[in-house]
């Protein structure tokens, strides 16, 4: 009987193994496919993190773009508007320049604006033109040619304001004013000569 409880201790040892050896095998299998499921789960997970972050970086990209565009054109309008300031203080200065260098150029700079003045309100109309307290000579000698009446009492640094006596229409043609009217002109022409713009 020693030799049948040998063959028996033998072939359930032998089982057992086989057994042991299977289930080490089908153990080794499931964790090999349980590693291969993780690779594959974290590998989808950095893609899906790339993705995000590249569609994160493109947008910030694209905000740090869009404010750069619109700080550098801030920028630029202000120097326009900083250059259009000087170019109106320039003129400005040159009428005054005129003014007192060559009052025969002054006057008639006036005169001319005037004229405008009446072809916009016509002819025959009862004007009164209105001057500065500084152009008050140029004023009575430039009301008796149009045979106006003179008010010297405008604040104005130049130029004339001309009206209909009953005071129902009004062309301020005032230096100051008609430069001011320009300065639409003169920010396309700066804009094409400093910047390039059509």
């Amino acid at each position: 009987m020693d030799g049948s409880v040998e063959k028996i201790k033998s072939k359930i040892i032998s089982d057992a193994k086989s057994k042991a050896s299977e289930e080490i095998k089908s153990a080794k299998k499931e964790v090999e496919n349980l590693k291969k499921q993780i690779d594959l789960e974290i590998k989808q997970e950095k893609a899906k993190i790339n993705e995000q972050t590249k569609k994160q970086i493109k947008e910030e990209k694209q905000r740090i773009e869009s404010s750069a565009r619109l700080q550098i054109h801030r920028e630029k309008l202000e120097s326009q508007k900083r250059l259009i300031d000087e170019v109106f203080e320039k003129a400005m200065k040159k009428v005054q320049d005129i003014r007192q260098k060559n009052p025969s150029r002054y006057k008639k700079a006036i005169e001319n604006l005037i004229k405008d003045s009446i072809d916009e309100l016509g002819s025959n109309a009862k004007l009164v033109l209105s001057f500065s307290e500084k152009d008050r000579s140029i004023g009575k000698q430039l009301s008796k040619k149009f045979k106006a009446s003179t008010d010297t009492s405008a604040q104005i640094d130049g130029g004339v304001i001309v009206g209909t006596k009953n005071g129902m229409f009004i062309v301020n043609n005032s230096f100051k004013t008609r430069l001011l009217r320009m300065s639409d002109d003169f920010r396309k022409e700066v804009a094409k000569i400093l910047f390039k713009e059509k």
